[in-house]
Order: structure tokens, then sequence, then C-alpha cells
């Protein structure tokens, strides 16, 4: 990608595009990428990034496709390995209180795999350079503020538990963990009540009525993993929109593509997703 942003033109307009087409692979890295036993930086999400030219062989912009994200990594990795870059970026990158979060050590879901460090890892200094790629491809600061504050929520909702309740037919999230969801609801923006009601209960459509059915504590436990899951793939997703809204451009006569695939993995408990991606 270097070696074709420096043979392919040097207007300004030119400068700019090859910036945003650089910028967006560390901005991408640090979302979709994670510590593997094998790779410090392994890229768990499948991407075509087709780079363009016009007609005078001049670089015009560029388009990213994304595939499937691993989205079970983001609650939980394997011993020694780390879940996504970006939620150790925000803990140790962040101004003390900007997020109101907790010291590192308190979330258990950077610490599945009991891998917080990386050595030649700067995790500080990288959220600095990911929220200045971020400036570069075109996300507004407010936005910037909305993503990190995104990631705080699925932190934080990940430390609410659940108390049996009617014998195991019902649920309500445990005394303790009353205000971690309504410090989740501030992050996301939504009616605390409302919310809390969503957790506990499905509704179900019968003979055209809506019939509220309360949840067990394993469903109430999969719809926070499932929302979590949902969300961060939307940001991720959401960051490849803007980055080709910045950069994509239909003035194309030729391109080239280069294709960033995920590797295989064979974990202890294989879901459907990982059986995609490995096939």
């Amino acid at each position: 990608m270097q070696y074709v942003a420096a043979v392919s033109g040097d207007s300004a307009d030119m400068q700019r595009t090859k910036e945003i087409i650089l910028e967006s692979n560390p901005l991408l890295e640090a979302f979709g990428n994670a510590k593997t036993v094998r790779n410090d930086n392994s890229s768990r999400f499948g991407k075509l990034m087709r780079i363009k030219f016009n007609g005078s062989g001049v670089l015009t912009g560029a388009d990213i496709t994304k595939y499937l994200l691993e989205k079970s990594r983001i609650l939980t990795a394997a011993p020694d390995e780390r879940v996504y870059h970006s939620f150790y970026l925000l803990l140790k990158g962040n101004d003390a209180g900007t997020f109101g979060l907790d010291n590192i050590s308190t979330y258990k879901t950077v610490n599945a795999g009991k891998c917080c460090n990386v050595p030649g890892m700067d995790d500080t200094e990288d959220y600095q350079l990911v929220n200045e790629a971020m400036t570069t491809c075109g996300v507004a600061d407010d936005e910037r503020t909305s993503i990190w504050r995104t990631l705080a929520g699925i932190l934080t909702f990940q430390q609410v538990e659940f108390d049996e309740l009617d014998g195991g037919d019902k649920c309500a999230v445990k005394a303790e963990c009353v205000s971690r969801l309504e410090n989740v609801s501030g992050y996301w923006g939504v009616d605390n009540d409302l919310f809390d009601t969503e957790l506990r209960t499905t509704t179900l459509v019968i003979q055209k009525q809506n019939v509220l059915r309360d949840l067990t504590v394993t469903k109430a436990i999969d719809a926070r993993d499932s929302l979590c899951k949902a969300t961060y793939d939307h940001v991720f997703s959401w960051l490849v929109t803007t980055i080709n809204k910045t950069i994509d451009t239909e003035d194309e006569t030729a391109w080239i593509a280069l294709l960033d695939i995920f590797g295989f993995e064979d974990f202890k408990l294989n879901s459907f997703e990982q059986l995609c991606i490995n096939l």
C-alpha cells in the first residue's frame, strides 16, 4: 500500500487520498485485530481493499469490503490471547475519568485470556494514534466520542449479572449490578427502565397480540451477550462505511485488490461462526 501510494501522484488531493488509505489500515486493525497465541496482531475479520486508478495510472481512491467479523472475540478470548485491541486502547489510553471507567483489572471481558499486556505494544500510545486515524478517515469528534462510549457500554454491560426469581422462571438484575446497568443506559443513551424490562423479557406475537414473557437467567445472559456482539459489529461496519465515503470514487479505470483474510483457528469450543471463518 505504501509503495502504490508513493508512485501514484503527488497533488494535494492525491496526498490526502493516500493518507486516508494508509490510515484506514491501523484504524480497522484496532477494532478488528487481536493478540492470539500465533500472532500479536491477528486479523479477525476479512477485508478486501480495492485501490483505484484513472486512465493515466493516477490513484483516485479506494473502497473496502469487510467480511465476517469474529464476534465471539468481542466477549472472550482463549488463554494467552486478547479480545479486540480497541478495548485495551480505551481502558489504558483515555484520560482518567473521561468515560467513567474503572481499572482494567475490573473487567472480565479483557481479562478472559489473562493477557492484558503484550510486549512491544503500547496501548496508551496506540489509543492516540487511532484517534488521529479516525479524524483522518472522516470520523467527526462527536462520532469518535460516541464510538468509545459504545465500547465503554459493552465493557460495563458484561459486568451486569442476574438473580433467579420465582423458582428460576424469571430473573432480575442483581442489586450490586443495578448501577452498572444505569451506566450502560447512560453510555448508550437509552431509557434505563425500558432497557431493564427489555433485557429480562421477550415479546411474542400470538394471534396478532403482543405477549410479554419473562426470561430465565440463562436467556437473559444470552440476550445481554447477543446485544454486545451486535452493537460492536455495527460499530465496526459503520467505520468501514465512513472510510468508504471518504475515499471512494467513481473515477476508476483500473484497480489493484489487496485481500486480508482470517487465519484458520481451532478452539476448545467452535461455534457456527468459527466454522464459517475456517471454511
